[in-house]
């Protein structure tokens, strides 16, 4: 919802994870694309339209806290817990020095008759959009809002091809490797 929201008023283009059945992606496909929403496959592809976006003024979507395939991840803290966490907002952001944007939509309770109404908040996050301080963000606005997450949602998994999860630090810090020592 909340890229549709958007796309009312300015060019988005969305990255989404394809559908491993075949029958659904030229389903999937056409459904997430709508005026001013572009949806692009989580892959080198998908990044490149996403960074030729920004390099063109106009916006880009992730949801930050999908589980990366290997190599596009780091184990950092998520609820005091290890989470494979995307590093492709950090280095997006660095590459085109673009503003990182968090939009939260929120479901209202429609009146007697009336259809469902979404607020919409934006908060824009002066921090470096790191993984460590990704993470944080959202477990500040989960914590304000625990009814939006998908708590069944596995994000503490390891994708295969990823290092094994390390020994744990500090919440907020990212996660040191085992020492062989």
């Amino acid at each position: 919802m909340t890229a549709r929201f958007l796309a009312a008023y300015l060019p988005i283009t969305v990255l989404y994870k394809e559908p491993s059945a075949v029958n659904l992606k030229t389903f999937m496909a056409k459904i997430r694309n709508a005026p001013n929403l572009s949806a692009v496959p989580a892959n080198l592809g998908g990044v490149k339209t996403m960074l030729k976006a920004l390099k063109n003024g106009q916006a880009v979507g992730i949801l930050p806290d999908q589980v990366p395939t290997a190599g596009e991840g780091v184990w950092t803290a998520f609820f005091s817990q290890p989470a494979y966490t995307m590093t492709l907002p950090q280095r997006l952001a660095l590459t085109t020095k673009a503003r990182v944007v968090i939009v939260i939509g929120t479901p209202l309770a429609p009146r007697s008759g009336a259809q469902a109404y979404w607020r919409f908040e934006l908060e824009e996050m002066h921090e470096a959009p790191s993984p460590e301080n990704i993470n944080l963000r959202f477990e500040s606005i989960i914590l304000k809002h625990p009814q939006l997450y998908l708590w069944g949602y596995n994000r503490y998994k390891r994708p295969p091809g990823a290092p094994q999860v390390p020994i744990q630090s500090q919440p907020g810090s990212t996660i040191n490797e085992p020492s062989d020592a």
